[in-house]
């Protein structure tokens, strides 16, 4: 049974600012030229890019009071089994082949988010896969990768110990002893 899991996007908006707070003080603790900067700040700009998408969502962005629509606040995801993974992704090819457009790796990503989607604010409570595919293509990039991101976590095997990210960390404090 594929796990799924409900997220609150007000949540996920004070933890994503959370992570960027936390992530701001560890880079400003560097020191100069310390190649972790780098990919931490393009991880901080990644953040920002998801909160933005968030606040979208939330109506709570600059435009948020002018918008005719009620804020999105939960959506439902299930991780993608090989089978749906593939599923998707041949189901994108079909349809890409039937409108002869292009079938792309971006296609493709729309589609495996949308198949991940078992509910959300944004759908009507009988929505069908074509309409959840219109749905989520019509959500703002910067949440699409917020969900992009929440399906790939979801689909990804937990394994208990040191993660790489944890190694690198541990092998730079290694070698600064």
């Amino acid at each position: 049974m594929p796990r799924t899991e409900t997220y609150d996007l007000r949540d996920e908006a004070r933890q994503n600012s959370n992570r960027q707070d936390e992530l701001a003080e560890k880079i400003a603790e560097f020191e100069d030229g310390n190649p972790l900067i780098q990919r931490k700040a393009r991880r901080g700009k990644q953040l920002e890019r998801q909160y933005k998408g968030l606040m979208w969502a939330l109506n709570e962005d600059e435009d948020g009071d002018e918008r005719e629509r009620d804020p999105i606040e939960s959506v439902t995801l299930s991780e993608l089994t090989a089978g749906t993974h593939l599923r998707a992704g041949a189901r994108a090819e079909a349809d890409t082949a039937e409108l002869d457009v292009p079938n792309g790796t971006d296609i493709q990503r729309l589609y495996r988010v949308a198949t991940a989607v078992e509910d959300a604010d944004f759908l009507d409570d009988d929505a069908n896969f074509d309409e959840t595919l219109v749905a989520v293509s019509q959500l703002k990039p910067q949440l699409f990768d917020w969900l992009e991101e929440r399906v790939d976590e979801l689909s990804t095997p937990e394994v208990e110990g040191n993660g790489f990210a944890q190694r690198v960390a541990d092998a730079a404090s290694d070698e600064n002893e």
